[in-house]
């Protein structure tokens, strides 16, 4: 596996230095023992030029980590390189973790809106079913107005019962301008027909029936007059 000198942050680059110092540090005492088993004279020598080595070495290394051109390779193996590596190999695999993750929960919770919306619609449906087959009470008829006085109830009632006609007999059983049964009349103490009987007879009667049992004893004519 290769990693660019442009991938390395400060510390790396710090710990790969001190990778480079360790590694040099055994190399400069070989030289410098095989130097004096060779040649004593020169061994003050060897020991300037290994010790100029070891830092000429070092410096040379890092100098290629750091001025390496940002498309460069470094050699592998460095232990640093590698932890690197490894880490960010790390990190994306949880970056991906991560987002699958995120792209779950959010296809849940679109599961979840689309679930909400169906069940609004089905209440919707099942309030506008409720609304049709619900029984239509009908309108209640509007309250009839209120009558003005009547000046002359007693007139307004026989124009309503025989049209003001004394002598009405159609043959249905009532007679008279008061549509006076045969029975009601004799009730009250006359005799014959209602129909034969002179109008202040019969106006007496009527007043005498009502003083008795009340208007409703002319039922319809007697709500429609607002007598009752």
């Amino acid at each position: 596996m290769q990693l660019t000198s442009a991938e390395l942050s400060a510390d790396h680059y710090h710990a790969i230095s001190e990778i480079v110092h360790r590694a040099i540090a055994p190399n400069a005492k070989t030289s410098k023992t095989n130097t004096g088993n060779t040649n004593t004279g020169n061994t003050s020598s060897t020991k300037a030029n290994a010790g100029t080595g070891n830092g000429s070495a070092s410096s040379d290394v890092l100098l290629r980590l750091n001025e390496a051109d940002g498309a460069g390779n470094l050699p592998f193996p460095f232990t640093a390189l590698q932890l690197v590596t490894e880490y960010r190999a790390a990190a994306a695999r949880e970056t991906a973790a991560v987002n699958a993750y995120l792209t779950a929960v959010a296809q849940e919770r679109d599961a979840v809106n689309g679930y909400l919306t169906a069940i609004a619609q089905e209440r919707v449906a099942v309030r506008t079913y409720l609304a049709a087959v619900a029984p239509r009470h009908p309108t209640p008829p509007p309250a009839p107005a209120a009558r003005p006085a009547l000046n002359d109830p007693w007139a307004a009632l026989r124009q309503c019962e025989s049209s003001g006609n004394y002598t009405d007999n159609t043959g249905n059983g009532y007679y008279g301008a008061y549509q006076f049964t045969a029975g009601s009349w004799a009730s009250l103490g006359f005799h014959g027909l209602p129909s034969q009987a002179p109008a202040a007879q019969q106006d007496q009667a009527a007043q005498e029936l009502q003083a008795r049992r009340g208007w409703g004893q002319w039922p319809s004519c007697a709500r429609r007059l607002g007598l009752l």
